[in-house]
């Protein structure tokens, strides 16, 4: 059947690092189907919205978010815009719409459960909004719960999401679909550059440079057995002056050229993280064919073949991190065979270009569900 007009779709994001550095990554690729006509709606940290800056919504993440896409939605509805699906990447963004979930039916795409969370919470904003107490209490638990009824559809990027989303808010599991998140691997790729064979280069990626482990690699870097390495930190936390053998990038983007240029000339990333779940930056590194050296956190083990595509290691295992990184130092053909198994994992599990098409397809079967469309 040849449809006589195209897909009107809404994509919704939240400013977490991750999940918007995902939706800019679907925009790019989404874009490029000319059967799709899309809006997008990017909630920020500080909003323009007037009502949202000021108390009570200002202090509370839900309901400063929740007003803000409702506010967006009704602004785009105003001006004629219909949607057949919508697609939110948050829990708390379709809180105060009602109506307008049980009218367009939406797909919910989750990196993590407010359930999860929970076992992290002092490292997520040190405790505070929006994360702090998330889903803990019975009331976020049962509004959580009912976001979840409503969607039509779940996406989540990992197992570890999936089971939480079945075990903790009893969302049957047949409603869930695991599509981990992706990158443009075409872009994220290992390329032509010339590298220091003298010295081995080793990356860190995290704008939390705490959370993410980052005293944990700067210790490494001052120990006797790393002087031949460079570490390169790309973070915007970082306290800690830079050394002879340590570079700290605080304005660096994501996605960006400078950035792709570091992953290229690297030899290893390394992630001590305290607190994840599915971070992009391992899809990136694997994308440019280098061996990851990583926390046993979250969903990372699930993205990670430990002992083939890199090595795990236990939260602030200052040891087990050094063990891995040495073992890597020393043997340049043991960082190309793992780099090479990490590009065969991207190109099987986070291609962007296929994994946005799985989502685009699961939007498209939601239109049909859509009365209106």
């Amino acid at each position: 059947m040849v449809r006589d007009r195209k897909y009107r779709f809404l994509f919704v994001s939240a400013p977490f690092s991750g999940i918007e550095v995902h939706v800019r990554n679907l925009k790019e690729i989404i874009s490029r189907h000319d059967d799709v006509d899309a809006d997008w709606v990017f909630v920020e940290w500080k909003p323009q919205e007037l009502l949202a800056r000021v108390p009570p919504l200002s202090m509370n993440w839900t309901l400063k978010s929740g007003y803000v896409v409702w506010s967006r939605i009704r602004a785009l509805e105003r001006a004629g815009h219909t949607f057949d699906a919508v697609f939110f990447n948050s829990v708390t963004l379709p809180v105060f719409l009602p109506g307008f979930r049980k009218r367009v039916p939406f797909l919910m795409c989750l990196d993590v459960t407010p359930r999860l969370i929970n076992d992290y919470e002092k490292w997520y904003f040190n405790g505070s909004l929006p994360y702090r107490n998330a889903g803990r209490g019975i009331k976020e638990q049962l509004l959580n719960k009912r976001m979840y009824n409503d969607a039509a559809a779940i996406v989540s990027w990992s197992n570890l999401v999936r089971d939480s989303l079945v075990s903790h808010y009893q969302i049957p599991e047949q409603k869930v679909e695991v599509i981990p998140p992706g990158v443009n691997l075409a872009y994220w790729s290992p390329g032509q550059v010339t590298k220091d064979k003298s010295r081995t280069q080793i990356l860190f990626v995290g704008a939390d440079f705490s959370r993410k482990g980052g005293e944990l690699l700067f210790e490494a870097a001052a120990k006797p057995a790393f002087q031949d390495c460079d570490f390169h930190f790309v973070t915007k936390s970082c306290s800690h002056p830079a050394t002879s053998n340590v570079c700290v990038y605080p304005k660096i983007n994501p996605n960006s050229d400078d950035l792709r240029n570091l992953y290229r000339k690297a030899d290893i990333l390394a992630l001590p993280t305290r607190a994840d779940f599915s971070p992009n930056v391992i899809c990136e590194a694997m994308g440019c064919e280098l061996p990851v050296v990583a926390t046993r956190v979250g969903a990372i083990g699930e993205m990670v073949s430990d002992g083939e595509s890199g090595y795990l290691f236990d939260i602030d295992d200052q040891n087990g991190l050094e063990r891995s990184l040495a073992a890597l130092v020393a043997n340049s053909e043991k960082r190309r065979s793992m780099g090479k198994h990490g590009r065969e994992l991207a190109l099987r599990y986070f291609d962007m270009e296929q994994n946005a098409l799985k989502v685009l397809n699961k939007m498209k079967d939601l239109s049909k569900r859509n009365p209106a469309a």
